[in-house]
C-alpha cells in the first residue's frame, strides 16, 4: 500500500513541477513589465511623435504601384512603349531612393508618403500628358504574425492603411486558445523597440492610431494560460505513463504477496 501511495505522490509532484517549468516554454519575446491593470492599449517605450496618425514613408527596397485614374496606360504603344509586365507589378525603389518611371526616367521618391509621391509624379507627367491624376500605392509592407491565429507567417500588405483588426482577419482570425486581453505588437528599432499591448475584448481599441499596422511590425498572439500549462503537462504525462504503470504493477504485486 505504501508503494501505491508513493507512486501516486511522485506522479502528482512530477505534473506540478513540469507544468511550472514549461509554462512559458512556447512563448515568444516575453514582456515582463506589463501592469496588472491597464487601458485598452498600453504602450511600453512610447515614442514621442508630432504625428497623430501613421503614414508610411517610401524607402529603398519598397515596391510602389502607380495608377493613372484618368485611364492613361503606360504599358500601351500609345506612349511608344512596348507592353511591360514589370509596370503592372510596380516599381522598386533603388538603394539611392529612385524609382525608374516610364517616359520621365528616374524619380527621387524615398522619404515621401504615397500622397506626396502622387503629387510629385502628377507634376512630372503633366509636362507630357494632359492633366494626369495619379494614385501611388505601396505594395511591399511586410508584417510578421505569430501565435494563436489561423495562419502564421510573413504577410505582404498591399496598402499602408491596414488596421490590426484587418490584419487579424487576413491571418484567418484568432483561434479558440488566443489570449485576447494581451495581444502584442513589437515595432521599430529592434535594439530599442516599442511594445504595444492590446486588449482585444474592449471596443475602445478602435480609437487608437497605434493600431494602424506599420512596416516590419511583429504581431504575437499568445495562448491563454490554461492551454500553456495543460498541453506540456499532457505530453509529459503521456511519456511517464508506461513507467508509472510498471511502478503501480510492482506495488500491487507486492501488496498481494504480503
Amino acid at each position: 500500500m505504501k508503494l501505491v501511495k508513493l507512486s501516486v505522490f511522485l506522479f502528482a509532484i512530477t505534473l506540478v513541477v513540469s507544468s511550472c517549468s514549461t509554462q512559458n516554454s512556447n512563448k515568444m519575446l516575453i514582456t515582463y513589465d506589463v501592469p496588472r491593470s491597464m487601458p485598452e492599449v498600453f504602450v511600453i517605450n512610447k515614442k514621442d511623435s508630432a504625428e497623430s496618425t501613421y503614414s508610411h514613408r517610401i524607402k529603398s527596397g519598397d515596391r510602389i504601384a502607380v495608377k493613372f485614374l484618368n485611364n492613361y496606360d503606360l504599358t500601351k504603344s500609345t506612349f511608344n512603349l512596348e507592353a511591360n509586365p514589370a509596370v503592372e507589378a510596380g516599381y522598386v525603389v533603388d538603394v539611392n531612393g529612385f524609382a525608374n518611371m516610364p517616359l520621365v526616367g528616374k524619380v527621387q521618391i524615398s522619404g515621401l508618403t504615397r500622397e506626396d509621391a502622387s503629387k510629385k509624379l502628377e507634376k512630372l507627367y503633366s509636362t507630357i500628358l494632359n492633366n494626369p491624376i495619379i494614385e501611388v500605392s505601396i505594395v511591399s509592407i511586410k508584417v510578421n504574425v505569430f501565435g494563436e491565429v489561423g495562419r502564421q507567417g510573413k504577410f505582404l500588405i498591399d496598402r499602408d492603411n491596414i488596421s490590426l483588426i484587418d490584419l487579424i482577419s487576413e491571418a484567418g482570425g484568432l483561434t479558440s486558445h488566443a489570449k485576447k486581453k494581451a495581444l502584442r505588437i513589437i515595432r521599430g528599432d529592434p535594439s530599442n523597440p516599442q511594445i504595444i499591448i492590446v486588449d482585444l475584448r474592449k471596443v475602445g481599441i478602435l480609437r487608437y492610431s497605434e493600431l494602424m499596422i506599420q512596416d516590419n511590425d511583429i504581431v504575437i498572439v499568445d495562448a491563454m494560460k490554461v492551454y500553456e500549462i495543460s498541453e506540456p503537462t499532457t505530453a509529459i504525462g503521456s511519456m511517464l505513463q508506461p513507467l508509472l504503470l510498471v511502478v503501480n504493477s510492482v506495488a500491487i504485486v507486492a501488496a498481494l504477496t504480503k
